[in-house]
This record gives structure tokens, sequence and C-alpha cells, in this order.
């Protein structure tokens, strides 16, 4: 690397990725904004993942590869990305997703220019296995124009169908991310498992998502969080409910604690607290009026 400030760094932590990797690596190398450090955190892989970072790191001195002597999970791989980072600006790629050209370049540029912001985040194009278009996610919730305590009521809310845990995959200031990361709750799901961190983030400061897709994110059953959902999935209906419900409560149990930790004025504690939990008691009771009618669809 050139004896300057390096603007962002990337982590990438990867197990096993042989199959996608390249994507994601090109997509790197092929940004706009051309400051930055890639950092490869390799957790032991058996596949041709080692070899192919390599040779990419052969072609690009931005590049630096680390294998690690074995598997040590996966927080430790994404945390190991967030230690080493030495840009102004970090964000994590998953060896499976992709870039679009000038996502470095257009998140870094809002960062500059807003202060108040830890976070900024465009829109994602959701593919498949063979990098074809499923669909486009709008985070409509989180934009700019929407006052700070309804986008930041979104943040301590789970669960939540506006999938708004891809924000964790934003470009964040690395100052932040070193003090807020080894906070993490850990949850033993993969399920919800960025929710925690959003929320640590929303403590530090604004999250944001500007219009405009800036990153492909990959869906497909060997993805880390869809196998968990087909092995849960593959559980009794009683069983499957008791490992949700318990993810769920463990969850919100954190959220509620960090909100009330935080630094937030008392005011939007209590707007956050009071609508998140209205909500969710207006979703108990539509589920209770249901029940009798499932109940008599089994019998």
């Amino acid at each position: 690397m050139e004896n300057k400030e390096i603007l962002v760094s990337i982590g990438l932590p990867v197990y096993n990725g042989e199959k996608f990797i390249k994507e994601a690596l090109d997509s790197v190398l092929a940004q706009t904004c051309t400051n930055f450090e890639l950092i490869i955190s390799d957790n032991a892989s058996t596949d041709k993942t080692e070899a192919i970072c390599r040779e990419y790191q052969k072609r690009d001195p931005r590049i630096q590869y680390v294998r690690h002597d074995q598997n040590r999970g996966g927080y430790f791989n994404f945390g190991y990305c967030v230690q080493k980072a030495r840009g102004v600006y970090f964000t994590w790629l998953a060896h499976d997703d992709i870039l679009e050209k000038r996502f470095l370049e257009e998140m870094a540029d809002y960062l500059s220019k807003h202060d108040e912001c830890v976070l900024a985040s465009g829109d994602f194009e959701f593919i498949d296995e063979s990098s074809s278009h499923m669909y486009n996610l709008q985070l409509s919730k989180t934009r700019e124009t929407l006052a700070w305590k309804y986008r930041c009521r979104e943040l301590f809310k789970y669960p939540t169908t506006s999938k708004i845990y891809v924000l964790m995959y934003g470009l964040m200031r690395t100052e932040m991310i070193k003090k807020v990361h080894p906070d993490i709750f850990m949850i033993k799901m993969i399920k919800g498992s960025e929710m925690p961190l959003l929320c640590r983030i929303a403590e530090a400061g604004q999250i944001v998502s500007v219009p405009g897709i800036l990153r492909k994110f990959r869906l497909y059953n060997e993805s880390t969080c869809r196998a968990e959902s087909l092995i849960i999935n593959k559980k009794s209906a009683l069983v499957k409910r008791y490992i949700l419900f318990v993810n769920v409560c463990q969850i919100r149990f954190d959220q509620a604690r960090v909100l009330l930790r935080s630094r937030y004025p008392l005011p939007q504690k209590l707007y956050v607290l009071s609508s998140v939990y209205m909500e969710y008691f207006r979703n108990f009771l539509e589920r209770l009026i249901r029940l009798p009618k499932k109940i008599w669809s089994y019998l």
C-alpha cells in the first residue's frame, strides 16, 4: 500500500467460498473508488478458496489474505476484519455477495458530508445462485427524509418484515465499529443476529439509506442463513415455534437493554419503546383472534 491514508477497509470473511468468491473479488477491484484495502479472513477453508485468494493477492497489493489455522466461527471471522481495518471507513462483504462499482465512492462521499451519520447504505438487489435477478429491496423506512426517531424505531424492532438487517453491509465509520463490535450480544442462531449489532450502531449515531441499488445480496439454499432455516423447518411444529420464540425473546430483550442504556433523550427512548411494544401487542392480538380458526382447521 502507498504511504497515504486508506479511505476504506473492506472486510471479507470466508469459509469454503470457492463457488462465488471470484465474483465478490472482481466487484471490489472494479470500484470507482480505488483508495481501499481488502482484508480477506479465511476460516481454514478446505476447498480452493485459498488458491483463488492468493492468486488475486499476487495481482493487487491492496489485497491482504490471512488464513487462520482452524475454523473459529463466524463471529471471530467478522471481528478479525474489524480489528485489522486501517481505513477511515469500513464495510463487510460476504464472499457470495457483489458490490456495484460506485458503492464505495457514493457511500464514502455521503459519510464525509454528514457528520451525524455513522452508517450509510444504498438499496439492494437480491440474486440467486446463478447471479440472476430475484427482486429489489428498497430500504424506504430508513431514508434521510424521515426524522431520526422514526428511522431509529425500525432498528429496535424484531422481527421485521422490511429486511432491515442488510444495513449491516453498509459503509460505516471504522472508529465507531471498532468500539461497537466487541460489545455485541451473542445469540445462538444466525437468524436475527444482525439486529444486536445494528441497535448498537444506532446508539453511536444515525443510520441512513439512500435511493439506488449499490449491492447484490445472494440467496441460495447453501447460504448459512438459508441452511439454518431449512434445518429448523424440519423440526416438529412445536419445537420450531419454541426455537423461534426463544430467538425473538433474546433479541427483543437485548434491544430494549441497549435502548434504555443509550444516551438518547428520554422522550426519544419512550417514543421508540412505546411504539415498538404497541406494535408487538397489536400483532399478538391479531394472532390471538385468528387462533380459534387455526385450531378448528386442525380438528
